[in-house]
């Protein structure tokens, strides 16, 4: 549970200063009904943003040391990916893919690696790790590149180099590809029994609901279609209930 609470203030204090701070001037032509609320809710926002800090703080006692570690890696992602400071006052996810890469790489280590750090790192052979750690990463990167799709007039707006905004269907083709090869790796492990083949196939079905929904996908896509998508990428946690189950 700390670690839950550690991560989720963590996580929204990254997003509240890509919101509050304007980091993503994209934002301004891509969702300007966010920004109108930002802007008009700034005071609620910064007595949020202390809660969270003494949310996180307060978890810190139970935390081991190598779990701190990492989530100290994992927040310096996430500051670099949302403000300018790379050099010239780039942002990593100026960079072409840098988006997609970053954020793919911030949540597979924060949801693979930490909970095995904080674990004691032994439960769980360390080549068993790297491969979770590297299908969760595909798996939110075809997340992100096709969600990022969808907002592209914005970021073209203020040009952002994200390859999404630019490939149209080649984007869907390789996500959707992405999406399956996720879903190989976790199906491969639960095959040679380093995992239980059960929830292996029970968590590759995620994989595979998120490659037919990024088929699915089109331009200016709806709201509640981005969130399917996100619905998707959670998945994990229904193969948590279903190992919970007698």
């Amino acid at each position: 549970m700390p670690l839950l609470v550690a991560a989720f203030s963590g996580t929204s204090l990254v997003y509240w200063a890509d919101r509050v701070l304007e980091f993503s001037p994209e934002d301004t032509f891509a969702h300007p009904d966010r920004v109108r609320w930002v802007r008009s809710h700034e005071t609620w926002l910064r007595m949020e943003a202390v809660g969270l800090v003494g949310a996180g703080l307060a978890t810190l006692p139970w935390l081991r040391v190598e779990t701190l570690l990492g989530a100290a890696v994992c927040a310096g992602l996430g500051i670099v990916h949302v403000a300018p400071v790379l050099p010239g006052g780039r942002r990593l996810k100026s960079l072409p893919w840098g988006k997609q890469t970053s954020i793919a790489a911030t949540w597979a280590t924060g949801g693979v690696i930490l909970p095995w750090l904080q674990a004691g790192g032994s439960s769980v052979p360390l080549h068993v790790v790297a491969v979770l750690v590297l299908a969760r990463a595909v798996l939110v990167w075809a997340n992100v590149a096709v969600a990022d799709w969808t907002d592209r007039c914005g970021d073209q707006a203020v040009g952002l180099g994200s390859e999404s905004c630019r490939s149209g269907q080649e984007v869907k083709r390789v996500a959707i590809g992405a999406a399956l090869f996720g879903g190989a790796l976790i199906v491969a492990l639960g095959a040679t029994g380093l995992a239980s083949l059960s929830l292996a196939l029970v968590d590759a079905v995620g994989a595979g609901g998120l490659a037919l929904a990024i088929a699915r996908t089109r331009p200016r896509a709806a709201k509640s279609h981005v969130l399917v998508l996100d619905l998707l990428i959670a998945w994990p946690a229904v193969a948590y209930g279903v190992s919970l189950l007698p």
